[in-house]
């Protein structure tokens, strides 16, 4: 009787222990492609999200419980080691083959900033491009059933149903902005630029060429000059910039201005969360061009 009880046991501890095994640890460094790793991972496991605060991804401070975290990881998942530049140096310590980082992809559509003092730099708010979003999951998914080829059908299944909603998604918004196309518009710095030529809107009068750029009183001339001039009535900026600094802007000009999410960090991590921040910031943005 003892010995079938101890045999039961060690079946019971080998089938946990090859379920655990069977399950690759991911890490992701932000929520809207932490949300398209969560997708891909559906009925497998849930990967582990580095920047779950308001932190700006530029310079969020590795905590050590992270640092365990990837240090353990199957698949550390970044854009680029100068847009998580808290990530850089212990990333840089990781081999290729642990790591995917976007921006190495050769994707389509990757493109610099716009505006003087980055001009050539490149912008790595990729995300906001559906169709870069789908080549990335392509990419990831082949990087997971590499690690996890025990899952390869869960994988393919969860890419092929990810791609269907991807495109859902793009159908819709395209239809909400089409006409808004024409409309003209500005923008606190050059954020949104992948979104802009996704949905065929104007390119906005940039204040600042950058996300960080400081705010020069010849740039800000220079916007409500080319604002009055084209008529724009509105102004949009991230939920990272303060009232305080668009004041000066909107300052003798009739626009209003708008607030805009490009991370979704005040969304709920998960599956849902990349097609929550676009919905929401197609509706943010059709409501300021309206």
């Amino acid at each position: 009787m003892i010995s079938r009880l101890y045999l039961s046991l060690a079946l019971l501890l080998l089938t946990y222990s090859a379920s655990a095994q069977s399950t690759p640890s991911v890490v992701v460094s932000i929520k809207p492609i932490h949300s398209i790793v969560s997708s891909l991972m559906q009925g497998v496991g849930v990967p582990q999200l580095l920047l779950e605060t308001n932190e700006s991804a530029h310079g969020f401070h590795i905590r050590p419980s992270q640092v365990m975290a990837i240090e353990n990881a199957d698949l550390i998942v970044s854009i680029d080691p100068k847009f998580e530049a808290g990530l850089a140096n212990i990333l840089s310590t990781y081999s290729a083959s642990s790591q995917l980082i976007i921006s190495e992809l050769n994707l389509a559509n990757f493109y610099t900033f716009r505006g003087n003092g980055e001009a050539g730099e490149h912008d790595y708010h990729l995300w906001l491009d559906v169709n870069n979003v789908r080549a990335v999951a392509k990419h990831l998914a082949n990087r997971l059933i590499k690690i996890d080829a025990d899952n390869t059908s869960t994988y393919s299944r969860n890419l092929e149903a990810l791609n269907v909603k991807l495109l859902q998604l793009h159908k819709d918004n395209n239809a909400q902005l089409a006409e808004l196309a024409e409309i003209n518009f500005a923008n606190y710095s050059d954020t949104i630029q992948y979104f802009e030529k996704s949905y065929n809107l104007n390119q906005p009068i940039i204040i600042t060429p950058y996300h960080g750029a400081r705010l020069s009183i010849r740039g800000v001339l220079n916007a409500k000059k080319k604002m009055k001039q084209q008529q724009v009535k509105c102004l949009l900026h991230t939920n990272e910039i303060s009232l305080e600094k668009t004041d000066v802007i909107v300052e003798g000009v009739a626009i209003m201005r708008n607030e805009i999410s490009i991370l979704g960090n005040e969304l709920e991590s998960g599956p849902d969360q990349y097609f929550n921040l676009m919905k929401n910031l197609t509706s943010q943005i059709s409501q300021c061009l309206r």
